[in-house]
């Protein structure tokens, strides 16, 4: 075969795969639309009537353009299990365009999900801009709302290369300006995040400008939420609030600094949560302007950079974990104003906080309070942790470059081959996708950052 025929059967095969199903088409001018809209010729002008037609488990693509025609208080309304996808894969291509800019009084929300099945609906390679949400039925999410009800049930939202931006949530007290999910307390409903960006949205008053997951299950894989915000004096974060149980991996949380009074994290952590290979940099907040986990359990961070993050108050500047039971795992913690602030002020609370191979140096302070139990081993940290457990030392950790924020370790840092192995490590990556432990030593490195030999070659077959 002539390499001028692959790409050829390539294209058949790929419009084979969009025309074999009993898909529904979405698209601006140039077609009558007409019927079930089965085809591109015949295709709807309006996503809703297209998703109106759709049945369980077909895909509506929409062609390139900027939507804004929908419902009277949202865009979309999806209420069985199908896929919305953009039909490039662009989420650049396909925009549903809200009135914040044009028209703030207007409460349009850009994708209401009212799943009361147990099926998979997915909503891919869309941009959400510039949606509201202030009405009292459903004051939540203004890109997207995720609601069962008052029935749970054990179905998947998942969104996918999406960018959700400049949302605004009006309503006093309810949050999510970007992206909300409200589910009853055990619910086995999954929401996953994937692939997004969720960027400048706002919020009236608290509660997470930048997405709440309440309740249920989820994860959040390789998402940048940055620049999201909440009105000044007001309370409660302008970030990303992780209240279902699952993952949050390989994401990246930054430039937080607008709105809070008394609180002001870029990501909050509820019960049961895993966060793994992600970086929390250069927010700042009242209290806490990185990482928050208050009265919560089974937590762990793993692998992850915390840096040059701001607390105005003096407290947590890094993270501020209040009652809680937390893990830091192989975590770098540096350049923060201060870095931790680990409290205990309820009795009847059991927290501990365990640090294991992390470096927390190079902060204004290191802990800015220390009244919970503590656990530590073999960690690297200017603050003396020997009377915590085996293993710490207060050396310098000698960064490639401090200065130039590369933090990798140099060929002489006393972190080498210095940490603790645990179960997880097998098989895994450090933050840049290097293999935990060596080859050759079989020990793991202490911080985020795995110590890779110069002059070593690897040969694959």
């Amino acid at each position: 075969m002539s390499a001028r025929g692959i790409p050829v059967l390539i294209i058949l095969a790929f419009s084979f795969a969009i025309a074999s199903a009993a898909d529904r088409y979405v698209a601006q001018a140039g077609q009558t639309p007409a019927g079930g809209y089965i085809s591109w010729d015949t295709a709807a002008t309006n996503i809703q009537e297209a998703l109106s037609a759709a049945a369980v488990d077909e895909t509506v693509w929409i062609s390139n353009g900027t939507y804004t025609v929908g419902l009277s208080n949202q865009i979309v309304y999806i209420n069985k299990g199908l896929k919305l996808r953009g039909c490039s894969g662009n989420r650049d291509d396909v925009i549903l365009e809200g009135p914040a800019r044009t028209d703030p009084s207007k409460s349009i929300r850009g994708i209401r999900v009212n799943s009361t099945t147990s099926d998979y609906i997915l909503v891919d390679s869309i941009t959400i801009s510039n949606c509201t949400s202030s009405d009292a039925i459903s004051p939540y999410g203004a890109g997207i709302y995720i609601n069962q009800g008052s029935v749970a049930y054990p179905g998947t939202t998942e969104v996918r290369n999406c960018l959700i931006v400049n949302g605004t949530n009006t309503t006093s007290s309810r949050g999510g300006g970007s992206i909300y999910s409200g589910q009853a307390a055990g619910s086995p409903y999954y929401v996953m995040l994937t692939n997004c960006m969720i960027a400048n949205n706002w919020s009236s008053n608290r509660n997470f400008a930048g997405g709440w997951l309440v309740n249920g299950r989820a994860s959040v894989d390789n998402c940048i939420f940055a620049g999201n915000g909440i009105t000044p004096n007001t309370d409660r974060g302008y970030g990303f609030g992780m209240g279902a149980s699952g993952t949050v991996r390989n994401c990246r949380f930054e430039n937080h600094s607008q709105g809070g009074a008394t609180w002001g994290m870029a990501i909050s952590l509820g019960k049961d949560v895993l966060m793994e290979n992600c970086v929390v940099i250069s927010n700042r907040g009242a209290n806490s302007g990185g990482i928050y986990a208050e009265s919560v359990t089974n937590v762990t961070i793993r692998n992850c950079l915390v840096s040059h993050n701001r607390a105005s108050s003096g407290n947590g500047g890094g993270g501020y974990i209040w009652n809680a039971s937390v893990n830091f795992e192989n975590c770098t913690i540096v350049s923060n104003a201060p870095a931790l602030a680990v409290r205990q002020t309820s009795a009847a609370t059991t927290g501990i906080c365990v640090f294991v191979n992390n470096i927390i140096c190079s902060n204004t302070i290191n802990f800015s309070s220390f009244s919970i139990p503590v656990r530590a081993t073999n960690n690297c940290c200017s603050t003396d942790l020997g009377a915590y457990g085996p293993g710490n030392i207060t050396a310098s950790p000698r960064f490639v470059n401090f200065g130039e924020r590369d933090l990798g370790l140099s060929s002489d840092s006393p972190c080498i081959n210095q940490g603790y192995n645990l179960p997880w490590m097998d098989g895994n990556n450090d933050l840049d996708g290097r293999t935990r432990k060596d080859i050759f030593s079989g020990v793991v490195d202490m911080g985020c950052y795995e110590h890779l030999l110069r002059g070593v070659v690897f040969r694959l077959h």
